[in-house]
């Protein structure tokens, strides 16, 4: 499964577990930057360098397998990350030149993590796999059981 969720590109994540495995990942990833940044203090060069860009990498592709897994959730192409990543590094590009137009793109990249966090899938399969949560009835705010559904 952590697999799945880190590395893949494929399939559908709920809300909850992008959410879960995303807090993970940061712990994960910071750890080992942690430890490569002790070791950096301890003048070993190369095995912090070594640490802190795994730690970097693997951060950037969980980041961008998890989202895309929340955006086939929703049934959305993966392909909008390019405009929600778009936003975040326009707003670094502009952050020295225009500090203004920087915070409003830092607001609206937070905006956007946040409707990923709370924007509710699809119902039932879509057109990137089955529902990673049981399926939901549109006339109520309760889960149906899989097993009375009608």
């Amino acid at each position: 499964m952590i697999k799945f969720v880190f590395f893949s590109f494929r399939g559908r994540l709920g809300r909850l577990a992008y959410l879960g495995y995303g807090l993970l990942a940061l712990l994960v990833s910071g750890v080992i930057m942690g430890i490569g940044g002790a070791l950096a203090a301890n003048n070993a060069i190369l095995p912090s360098v070594i640490l802190i860009g795994l730690g970097v990498v693997m951060m950037f592709w969980s980041s961008l397998a998890m989202s895309v897994k929340r955006l086939h959730d929703m049934d959305l192409s993966g392909h909008h990350l390019w405009w929600i990543y778009g936003i975040s590094m326009l707003g670094g590009a502009v952050q020295q030149t225009s500090p203004a137009l920087a915070i409003l793109l830092g607001a609206a990249n937070f905006g956007v993590g946040i409707w990923l966090l709370v924007k509710r899938g699809t119902n039932g399969d879509n057109r990137f796999g089955p529902s990673p949560v049981p399926i939901r009835d549109d006339r109520a705010d309760y889960y149906v059981p899989p097993n009375q559904q009608a």
